[in-house]
């Protein structure tokens, strides 16, 4: 927000700058006691305080003055309208979706909700594939299949959600995961649940997407907690859903689980089209004259891989699928020693992923925000990968399912941390336009890690036993520690002080 009576820069090249100074405005006026900053992302703060000093009017239109009385704000039709005294007037979105709720509430609903259904489905897969008949072998290399269609779509999916909008990115991989766990529930042959997988891959690109709508709507200072947020909620859903897909497999066995997913997904994409308004592509990415008359080309669809060439930008990405293969290698070896080795039923399967949701859960809702306030975001991630390394080679040694439960926590919480603080690290990296392509990348770089992963825990699992993908994670977490302070922690601190950050991690 600009001084009273001064106008927003103009012909600022580079939407970070613009960011900056928009924060270093803002926090230079709420030093001097002129403007009350709300957190605009949520917009509960700010509904609440207009609805109780009677600023909302019957019809939906705000009207109210800033704290000087110097600038008049005209709220409607989800655009507000601010005229300074020199009379210059500007628009910005306002903070509540179509039907007056805070966008960040239908957000968090929606991304309940996903989770939720993916959490359903999620104790289901390993032991059918294991009742028709497949070798952990061949669980690895099936579970693969999902991994190879998100890194083929993943980069033209990130770069569809700048061109066409989040909105519509949520709306198609809502459609094709519903239709997928429907197929998946009714599957008798081993083929049709790599049918089902392919057809997961290649729609279910929500979460980047969501994840790019966040960043579209908070500043860097505070994309951390807000992601943190969405994480909870996703979080939430993980705990609720294996337990609830265990209980409902017991009922009617695997179709009945199944179509209560595909129905979320269904009521997921009735809350997206009444709640959530459409948005317009950025200024700088949407299309050209030429496009406009043609249509959007192949050209104009492709990922733009200069990104890369972005300050840190490469360095994170690197560690990124280090991490990732650490991460995948690590999930399908535990599904597989839960299953195989363990003999867990899908029920019990489930009460284990659940535990494990609400641990993490806890962490991303109560310790993400104090651990930001005491160390920077790098400093938080290098800790965050020292834990995990830790962490897996103990449950490489596990010998019971009792040691297994004891080490949920530190788990939970190392991944918490990774979680939010890396994506926070990565969107405040590029400019505002660039957020989809750069999710859509890495996402890619995910996708490959989960077809390498599961692959090679089968591999590892039926050559030197169950617990040998657990012990050969923990090592490649240490090495994506080592690289993290190499390449990120070390290098780019000077840089870090000179681009305006403050001790706590955030823009000054």
């Amino acid at each position: 927000m600009a001084r009273v009576g001064e106008a927003e820069p103009e012909g600022e090249g580079e939407a970070l700058l613009a960011e900056k100074w928009r924060a270093a405005e803002r926090s230079a006026a709420t030093k001097r006691g002129e403007v009350r900053e709300v957190d605009e992302f949520s917009g509960s703060e700010a509904l609440l305080s207009r609805m109780c000093n009677g600023e909302m009017t019957s019809d939906g239109a705000v009207g109210r003055m800033e704290k000087g009385g110097t600038s008049n704000i005209e709220s409607r039709d989800g655009q507000e309208t601010v005229v300074g005294r020199r009379g210059t007037a500007r628009t910005r979105e306002v903070t509540t979706s179509g039907q007056g709720v805070p966008r960040g509430v239908v957000i968090l609903v929606v991304v309940f909700l996903d989770l939720f259904a993916v959490g359903m489905a999620m104790p289901l897969v390993t032991p059918l594939i294991k009742e028709l008949g497949a070798s952990p072998l061949q669980v690895g290399f099936l579970s693969s299949t999902y991994g190879i269609v998100q890194l083929v779509t993943g980069p033209f999916f990130g770069l569809l959600s700048d061109r066409m909008g989040r909105r519509f990115v949520i709306l198609v991989a809502y459609a094709g995961a519903g239709a997928s766990y429907l197929l998946l529930g009714q599957s008798t042959t081993v083929t049709m649940v790599v049918v089902s997988r392919v057809l997961l891959g290649l729609t279910k690109h929500s979460m980047n997407a969501v994840k790019a709508y966040v960043a579209d709507h908070t500043t860097a200072s505070n994309r951390a907690v807000e992601l943190g947020r969405m994480a909870t909620a996703s979080a939430l859903g993980i705990m609720v859903g294996p337990a609830v897909g265990g209980m409902l497999f017991k009922a009617g066995s695997y179709p009945l689980p199944t179509a209560a997913a595909a129905l979320l997904y269904a009521i997921n994409s009735f809350v997206i089209v009444t709640r959530l308004q459409a948005q317009r592509p950025a200024a700088d990415s949407a299309p050209g004259p030429a496009l406009r008359k043609r249509g959007l080309s192949l050209q104009g669809l492709l990922p733009n891989v200069a990104i890369l060439t972005r300050p840190r930008v490469a360095a994170l990405m690197a560690v990124r699928a280090v991490l990732g293969l650490s991460v995948h290698l690590f999930r399908q070896g535990f599904s597989l020693l839960l299953i195989y080795r363990l003999n867990l039923s899908v029920q019990t399967n489930g009460l284990l992923l659940s535990l494990q949701g609400l641990l993490t859960s806890l962490v991303q809702g109560l310790a993400i925000r104090p651990l930001l306030r005491r160390f920077q975001e790098p400093p938080l991630i290098f800790r965050g990968l020292l834990l995990l390394s830790l962490t897996l080679a103990l449950l490489a040694a596990a010998p019971s399912l009792p040691f297994l439960v004891l080490l949920l926590p530190p788990l939970a919480l190392s991944t918490g941390v990774l979680r939010t603080t890396y994506t926070a690290l990565l969107t405040t990296s590029v400019a505002q336009t660039e957020v989809g392509q750069l999710l859509g990348l890495s996402d890619a770089i995910m996708s490959a890690c989960r077809v390498l992963g599961p692959s090679t825990a089968g591999l590892l699992s039926s050559q030197f036993g169950y617990h040998a993908p657990v012990a050969i994670s923990a090592i490649i977490a240490a090495i994506a520690a080592l690289l993290f302070h190499l390449l990120v922690v070390n290098r780019h601190r000077p840089a870090s002080a000179a681009s305006g950050i403050s001790s706590k991690g955030h823009l000054a």
